[in-house]
């Protein structure tokens, strides 16, 4: 059975508890919940049940589409939104029901999708190193610069996304930099992501400053920032890049589970 929501919220408030399974994992449905007003062909939130087994979607233009469940429900979910003239172009899940949705699309469908960015999901609740005196809190006179490093974090992860200045001048003081020979070399912030939790992000290094430990202790700084206000600290890892993966180990993060961007080809 598929049940259609007035707005995104209402969608949060019928499944909590079941969302609440996996905060980490379902913590954009909160977000975009609070986004998704009204439902249209960009902005909708659905959900499947079927033999005890549930599957939701929720989409808040121009974010990904959200999927958490069982991914059995794949094609009665989608075919019903195909139905609807749903927009349905990124897709952020976990990698199990990635794997049903790409096959779905492929023998249903006649499409393919491509994990575009697969993503390790990470945890730490403990301090392993002090915070280095010379990481900064960022300032709006470090816009430019945090821009430029942000956009070639965007290339470096394979994302097409433009770049949203604006966006980074309303968060900047969230930005914690480190400085060497007179510029910015290394980049991580922090941003809210559960009523317990806090994620790190935007974690970037110029190339020519790698492997000289900036990114260690840009991300040990916010993790220790996020540790001390009470919270536990988070991070996506790229599964293409193994030698970040293991620095986040030796910093005392765990991985929990993956998950992944899939478009289409």
């Amino acid at each position: 059975m598929i049940t259609e929501y007035n707005n995104g919220a209402e969608l949060v408030e019928r499944y909590a508890e079941f969302l609440d399974t996996n905060k980490y994992l379902t913590a954009f449905f909160h977000i975009d919940g609070k986004l998704v007003t009204e439902i249209t062909e960009k902005n909708y939130a659905y959900s499947a049940e079927n033999g005890g087994k549930r599957l939701l979607t929720m989409r808040a233009d121009p974010f990904s589409v959200l999927l958490f469940g069982d991914g059995e429900l794949i094609p009665e979910l989608f075919n019903f939104m195909y139905e609807r003239g749903c927009v349905i172009d990124h897709i952020l899940c976990d990698d199990a029901v990635g794997a049903a949705l790409t096959d779905y699309m492929k023998h249903r469908r006649g499409l393919e999708l491509i994990k575009a960015l697969g993503m390790d999901f990470m945890e730490c609740r403990e301090k392993t190193a002090p915070t280095d005196p010379y990481v900064e809190t960022a300032t709006e006179a470090d816009l430019e610069e945090i821009a430029y490093c942000m956009q070639h974090f965007l290339v470096d992860c394979g994302l097409t996304e433009s770049l949203d200045k604006e966006q980074i001048r309303r968060n900047i003081g969230k930005y914690r930099i480190i400085r060497a020979d007179g510029r910015i070399v290394a980049t991580a912030a922090l941003t809210a992501e559960t009523e317990t939790s806090m994620k790190i992000v935007s974690v970037y290094t110029r190339d020519e400053y790698r492997g000289k430990g900036y990114a260690r202790k840009a991300v040990n700084a916010v993790k220790n920032e996020i540790l001390d206000k009470g919270y536990i600290a988070t991070l996506n890892v790229d599964q293409k890049n193994p030698i970040s993966y293991h620095l986040y180990l030796s910093l005392g993060f765990k991985k929990l589970f993956s998950q992944g961007e899939y478009r289409f080809k």
